[in-house]
């Protein structure tokens, strides 16, 4: 996941306080596909919009069998628990939240599921890559 940190984003997700819509999202996604998916990347298996068994719920992005999920505004517990969610019908220890700010929230809930429960949530701010 570091390697997503470094490579992500070089380009700018965000445009100051711009109204925030589906265009943005969708130009955000497109932009962290093409940095997962480049030439020279270490992800094998990159899927979009991946459908979570169970739930009805859709991750942004299923790599290397893990989810990841991309929010536009501060991300919230709830978000954290959205995710949580998406770990516990895959099967999986780890995940990865981006978005521009994590409010203290979800911040305490991503520190108490490592400390507890050894589950790993990356929380990558996607507006430190301007």
């Amino acid at each position: 996941t570091n390697e997503l940190c470094k490579n992500l984003l070089n380009n700018k997700y965000l445009k100051g306080e711009e109204e925030i819509n589906s265009k943005n999202e969708e130009e955000l996604k497109n932009t962290i596909e093409k940095r997962l998916t480049s030439f020279g990347s270490k992800f094998e298996d990159v899927k979009r919009e991946y459908p979570i068994s169970g739930l009805g719920g859709i991750s942004d992005f299923l790599v290397d069998g893990l989810p990841y999920e991309v929010k536009l505004q501060k991300a919230t517990f709830h978000d954290v628990g959205q995710l949580l969610a998406y770990l516990i019908c895959l099967n999986q220890k780890e995940g990865t939240l981006i978005a521009p700010e994590f409010n203290s929230g979800a911040e305490f809930f991503v520190e108490e599921l490592k400390a507890k429960y050894d589950i790993k949530m990356n929380l990558i701010h996607s507006n430190q890559f301007d």
